[in-house]
């Protein structure tokens, strides 16, 4: 893949504005057909001070325990994600190693919300990988990889080769989830 076409946050650059602007990068280049991916391995957690429990990613610079306008809302990267498969006619592919990330599951209640039409094309071009459900803890140390979380260790194994069953050089999902 071209390197134009990536955008790679680590530690003190993945701050909140340069996610957020990431994300709306996606948003200008992707076209019809396109498959944006998504991938995060960091913190996760809920704001539990508000009425609902807000899903947040915490960025290099997210404070501790305040993260409605300090942290990447899961909200937003939902509609972020909707608005790539809805309007750019994109597939988006959303992997996450995070504690709580699988809130990125979607919340397809809200789905009454949208057109039947736009529901079931976003049922059918995303996909969300979540390290843990909403309310688990994702596992990490310096036993994977020098610290990396356990979710993303394994992942990347899996696409390195160690996944490909009929070693045709190539991953699919349905050999990754085996």
């Amino acid at each position: 893949m071209p390197p134009e076409h990536i955008k790679v946050l680590l530690n003190e650059n993945a701050t909140i504005a340069a996610i957020y602007n990431a994300l709306d990068w996606l948003k200008d280049s992707c076209k019809e057909n396109d498959v944006a991916y998504f991938f995060f391995s960091g913190h996760g957690d809920v704001e539990t001070e508000a009425f609902k429990n807000a899903g947040y990613l915490l960025a290099y610079n997210s404070p501790p325990n305040n993260y409605r306008n300090n942290a990447i809302s899961i909200d937003d990267i939902n509609d972020d994600a909707n608005i790539l498969t809805i309007s750019n006619k994109a597939k988006v592919v959303i992997i996450t190693d995070a504690c709580r990330s699988g809130k990125l599951a979607g919340d397809f209640i809200k789905g009454k919300q949208l057109a039947a039409q736009n529901l079931s094309l976003i049922l059918n071009n995303q996909l969300r990988l979540a390290s843990c459900k909403p309310d688990e803890l994702a596992a990490e140390g310096p036993e994977w990889d020098g610290g990396r979380g356990v979710y993303s260790y394994y992942l990347l194994r899996g696409v390195h080769g160690f996944a490909d069953a009929n070693k045709d050089g190539r991953v699919p999902l349905e050999e990754l989830t085996t």
